[in-house]
């Protein structure tokens, strides 16, 4: 009881850190604020700054010493070419870690498709990775996945979903795709809790997998070992990710 505690305590502030980012840590900026520029100029420079605000210019300068820029073509959403550019410190590289420490999620003008717009710009803080996955399509809704790995051994993570529909004016939006009902309702009446590591959603899956904690009941001797791990599959519905039944992982 006394080390569950223990550990809870010492977490509180990396907690604290990514339940207060939350919305902020996306923010989809105004196209029509922006500069459009061809694909080769973000591979020369880089955000001074991550924006504030949607209706806030990005401002580029000269790619900083020891980053180099990677592009990636994400696909097509919303009428417009998709791709990312993540940057890499080469002082991270030196120690084998190839996680970004900036991104910037490009659009194409629906004028020029040859020309780029930033829509998401997102660096530095107490990060391990900047991700941007290709583009999927469910049904009639094209949406590209948006990822904040925090540093440390919790596994942290904030993401968010650009996503379009063709059928709604194909207007490119961002939000959090996963619906609120809580798929572990059951077992936390159970006495079931979210233990401080092991909890994420797979993209590519479609499916959340939760690291669940008991206290034991020391009345009771060989009680059930206290960890479960649960798999929750989810599905595409009217513009959400609405999850399945938990079921628990049998390898765990």
């Amino acid at each position: 009881m006394k080390l569950h505690l223990l550990i809870l305590i010492l977490l509180l502030p990396l907690r604290a850190l990514c339940d207060s980012d939350g919305d902020k840590a996306f923010l989809l900026l105004s196209r029509s604020k922006q500069a459009p520029q061809l694909l080769p100029y973000f591979l020369k420079h880089a955000p001074t700054k991550a924006p504030k605000t949607a209706e806030e210019a990005v401002t580029f300068g000269d790619l900083p010493a020891g980053q180099s820029a990677h592009l990636a073509e994400l696909g097509h959403m919303g009428g417009s070419r998709m791709f990312s550019v993540r940057f890499l410190s080469e002082e991270r590289l030196n120690y084998g870690n190839a996680g970004a420490v900036g991104m910037v999620v490009l659009a194409s003008t629906p004028e020029d498709q040859k020309m780029f717009v930033p829509l998401i710009v997102v660096s530095g803080g107490v990060t391990d990775d900047y991700i941007a996955t290709e583009v999927r399509a469910f049904g009639t809704t094209a949406l590209v996945w948006v990822r904040k790995q925090y540093s440390g051994t919790g596994g942290f993570v904030d993401q968010k979903a650009l996503m379009a529909d063709s059928e709604s004016g194909n207007q490119i939006t961002l939000s959090d795709p996963l619906d609120a009902t809580d798929p572990l309702a059951d077992l936390k009446k159970q006495g079931w809790e979210l233990w401080h590591r092991g909890n994420g959603f797979n993209e590519a899956t479609l499916t959340y997998h939760f690291h669940l904690y008991k206290e034991p009941d020391p009345k009771k001797p060989g009680n059930e070992y206290p960890h479960r791990r649960y798999k929750v599959p989810y599905t595409f519905k009217n513009g959400k990710f609405v999850p399945g039944k938990p079921v628990q992982d049998p390898e765990e």
